[in-house]
């Protein structure tokens, strides 16, 4: 089976990509970046997200997620194939690894600080930025 290696933006080219794809943006799609960007360590399970943005189940995120997805991962030039879409946006825990019932998203942390530049999510704890907290020491 051949492995393919997802090629992961910097900051500012997530943050291009939002500015340019955010009039086709739904309520339903930022609302989900928002709350997952401010739940803790930006991980969730796609159940507990839906919950968080009224959706009835797991299925509303992964269609709204996916097809946000695709819309950065086509902006970046990014080939999503043989890739979960929402892997462009996020990082998975299966099942078991961290006593999760369910896959966990991981927000990836270059869409998190994309989010904090363009303005969309408010800074938070230098903690989660080490190189950024180190940085700002010397």
């Amino acid at each position: 089976m051949e492995i393919y290696q997802l090629r992961l933006p910097s900051v500012e080219e997530y943050v291009t990509a939002f500015r340019t794809v955010e009039p086709e943006i739904t309520e339903n799609q930022r609302t989900m970046l928002l709350v997952h960007h401010a739940a803790p360590a930006r991980t969730m399970s796609a159940t507990r997200l839906a919950e968080a943005v009224g959706f009835e189940n797991f299925n509303g995120v992964n269609l709204q997620y996916g097809l946000l997805a695709d819309k950065i991962a086509h902006q970046l030039a990014v080939d999503l194939t043989g890739h979960a879409r929402v892997g462009i946006l996020v990082e998975f825990v299966d099942p078991g690894h961290a006593a999760n019932e369910h896959w966990l998203w991981v927000m990836r942390p270059n869409v998190a600080q994309a989010l904090e530049d363009l303005g969309w999510a408010p800074r938070v704890s230098h903690l989660l930025y080490p190189d950024e907290a180190l940085e700002a020491l010397t």
